[in-house]
């Protein structure tokens, strides 16, 4: 799949900006402050036609117009929506073919998005070890890294070496990757006098993996993080 050009949809990096900023301000509508003023507004002429010709300072009114605030903020709240949808989805568009385009544009974007991540992460996923090693030590030198692979017999825990200073233990599990491996890079970092490391899976880790790192100068990472870096490449 071809990623879209903005060309292709007769638009400019700063075309897509303008209309981006135009866009969240008019989605931002109304602050909440505002919002709720208006509810409160709403509540209380509600209230007022229901007790008509009684005192709207009673206790009890007052009590009527403070419950009446709930579903008074639901109704308008929807229909703000349904009026911003409205006219961000069908008005602007007909009336402004640039916004047209960018909506189409956006679209094909996030197609190809969710077709990339898709396609990589079964790429990633299909490595075995050694491959994934090899992968791996590609597209940290593709992002500036300088890598020294150490994977093999006697490799002491540590797979590669970035920038010198950052040893990564690579686990092509197909499976989530447990405490054991973290406890285990901890142990080769000290051993080794290594400060920085990285825990590289593909197929995520378990939730006791994340409490390991907190006094420890370790990253995981995972699939996502390798298409992300992969785009950055591209």
């Amino acid at each position: 799949m071809k990623k879209p050009r903005q060309k292709d949809y007769n638009l400019t990096d700063s075309r897509i900006k303008e209309i981006d900023q135009l866009k969240n301000k008019f989605e931002k509508g109304l602050g909440e402050k505002q919002h709720w003023f208006i509810v409160y507004i709403f509540s209380v002429l509600w209230t007022i036609q229901i007790i008509e010709n009684e005192s709207l300072f009673t206790p009890e009114n007052l009590a009527i117009s403070l419950l009446l605030i709930i579903p008074t903020g639901v109704v308008l709240g929807l229909f703000r929506f349904a009026v911003e949808n409205l006219i961000i989805e069908i008005v602007i568009p007909f009336f402004n073919q640039d916004y047209s385009n960018f909506k189409k544009y956006k679209k094909k974007i996030k197609e190809y998005e969710d077709w990339f991540f898709r396609t990589k992460l079964d790429f990633w996923r299909s490595l075995s070890g050694s491959k994934f090693e090899i992968e791996l030590a590609k597209l940290f030198k593709n992002n500036g890294y300088t890598v020294q692979k150490i994977g093999g017999s006697g490799d002491k825990g540590i797979d590669l070496i970035l920038d010198e200073n950052i040893v990564v233990q690579c686990k092509a599990y197909k499976s989530k990757v447990g405490p054991a491996a973290i406890r285990d890079l901890i142990g080769t970092m000290k051993n080794s006098g290594y400060r920085n490391g990285v825990l590289a899976s593909i197929n995520g880790f378990s939730s006791g993996v994340p409490s390991y790192i907190r006094n420890n100068n370790i990253k995981l990472m995972d699939a996502s993080h390798y298409i992300n870096l992969q785009k950055k490449v591209k």
